[in-house]
C-alpha cells in the first residue's frame, strides 16, 4: 500500500499559497507567522498615528484626543516601534511650560518654607490640577496628561519638588521629559544631594531645566541645573531666605524675578505676624500682568517678540500653536508644626477653579 507523504498543515492561506508557488519549501512556523502579524499590526498602526499626528498639526487638539494620541503611542514605544514618531507628537504638543516660583526657605520661625508657584503652559495641553494620584506612590500634585509629569508635587514624608524649563531656542525633540524629575526624587528615598547627583550624570539626555528638591524634615533644599550649555551641571544648596526661581539660572535678575521678589517682600511686611491669606497672595503676587520694557528682555535667542509677551509674571499670549499662558496658581505652606497647606487656583475650559489640601508631615 502507497504510503501518503504529510505536509505541514497549513495555518494559513499565505501558507497554502507558498506551498502553490513553491511546492518544495517549508511554511513559516506558528511562531514566525505570529510574529508576522505583530510586525504588520504595528506597521497599519504606525501608518494611522503618522497620518493622525499629521491631520492634529494643523488644529488644537483637546485633552480627550490627545491622551488617546499619547497612549497609543506609548504603548507602540513600549513595543520598540516606530520611534521616528515621537518627534512627530513632540512637534504637535512638545514641553513648553515656563513657569515661575517665588519662595522664602527657613528665615520665619512660622514656617521653614512658603512658596508660590505659576505654571505657564498650552492651553490645550490635558493636565490636572493639584490631587492626590490614585496609584500607591502618595503623591499630591499636578499632573501632564501628555508626558506623565509634574511641575510641582510633594509626598506625606515632607519631601517636595518643583521645576522651571529654561527659555532657549532649539529645543532637542529626542529629549526626555523633564517633568518626570520631580517625580522619580519623590519615589526615591534619597536625599536631596545625592538625587541631583544622580540627575547630573544623565542630565545632557533633558532639555534645559531648573529644579529644586526639598526635605523638611532633613532642612535641606538643593538647586540642580544642566544650563548654561557647554557649562558643567550645576548643584547648590539653597540658603535661607528669599529666592525667586523663572526660566534662567536660580535668582537671575530677570525683570519679572526682580519684580516678583519685591513685590514679595512687601506683603510679607504689610501682613507681618498676621495669618497670609493665600487667596489674597496670588491676586496680589501672581497675577501681575507687568511686562518688561524692550531694553530688559532676556535675550536668550528666543524669538524677542515672544519673550516679550513671557515677561509677565502672570502669561497670557497667543502663540503660533495656540493660546498660552499661565493655567495655575499655587501656594504651599509649611508650618513649623509640620502642617502642609496648599491651595490652587486653577483654569479648566476657560472657567477659573481653586481648591485647598491639608496634611500632616509624617516622617519616615
Amino acid at each position: 500500500m502507497r504510503r501518503k507523504s504529510k505536509k505541514p498543515p497549513l495555518a494559513a492561506p499565505w501558507n497554502r499559497f507558498l506551498i502553490s508557488v513553491a511546492p518544495n519549501s517549508t511554511p513559516p512556523s506558528v511562531a514566525h507567522q505570529q510574529n508576522f502579524l505583530g510586525k504588520f499590526a504595528s506597521f497599519l498602526l504606525t501608518i494611522a498615528l503618522a497620518v493622525t499626528v499629521f491631520v492634529l498639526m494643523g488644529t488644537s487638539l483637546g485633552s480627550s484626543s490627545v491622551e488617546l494620541l499619547s497612549s497609543s503611542f506609548e504603548w507602540g514605544r513600549s513595543q520598540g516601534q516606530f520611534k521616528w514618531l515621537r518627534r512627530l507628537l513632540w512637534l504637535v504638543h512638545r514641553e513648553e511650560g515656563m513657569c515661575i516660583a517665588v519662595w522664602l526657605w527657613q528665615s520665619d520661625p512660622r514656617f521653614p518654607l512658603l512658596l508660590l508657584l505659576n505654571r505657564d503652559e498650552l492651553h490645550d495641553r490635558p493636565t490636572k490640577p493639584i490631587h492626590w494620584w490614585d496609584d500607591s506612590s502618595q503623591i499630591l500634585g499636578g499632573k501632564d496628561c501628555l508626558a506623565g509629569g509634574t511641575w510641582m508635587a510633594c509626598k506625606r514624608d515632607g519631601r517636595i519638588a518643583f521645576l522651571t524649563n529654561v527659555m532657549e531656542p532649539n529645543p532637542f525633540p529626542e529629549a526626555k521629559s523633564r517633568g518626570n524629575l520631580p517625580l522619580r526624587f519623590l519615589e526615591s528615598r534619597k536625599s536631596p544631594l545625592k538625587f541631583a547627583e544622580e540627575v547630573a550624570a544623565e542630565a545632557d539626555h533633558y532639555n534645559g531645566f531648573n529644579l529644586i528638591l526639598v526635605d523638611i524634615c532633613s532642612k535641606s533644599m538643593v538647586y540642580i541645573s544642566n544650563r548654561p550649555k557647554g557649562e558643567p551641571v550645576s548643584i547648590q544648596d539653597v540658603l535661607p531666605g528669599l529666592h525667586v526661581l523663572s526660566n534662567a539660572k536660580l535668582d537671575s535678575p530677570w525683570h519679572k524675578a526682580e519684580r516678583l521678589g519685591r513685590n514679595f517682600i512687601q506683603l510679607l511686611s504689610k501682613y507681618g505676624s498676621e495669618e497670609l491669606p493665600k487667596k489674597d497672595m496670588v491676586e496680589l503676587l501672581m497675577r501681575d500682568t507687568v511686562k518688561a520694557e524692550r531694553a530688559r528682555l532676556p535675550n536668550t535667542g528666543a524669538d524677542s517678540e515672544w519673550e516679550l509677551k513671557l515677561s509677565s509674571i502672570f502669561v497670557d499670549a497667543e502663540g503660533q500653536r495656540g493660546r498660552y499662558g499661565t493655567r495655575s496658581s499655587a501656594v504651599l505652606l509649611v508650618k513649623a508644626n509640620g502642617e502642609v497647606s496648599i491651595y490652587e487656583t486653577y483654569l479648566e475650559k476657560g472657567v477659573w477653579k481653586d481648591h485647598t489640601f491639608n496634611f500632616q508631615i509624617q516622617e519616615a
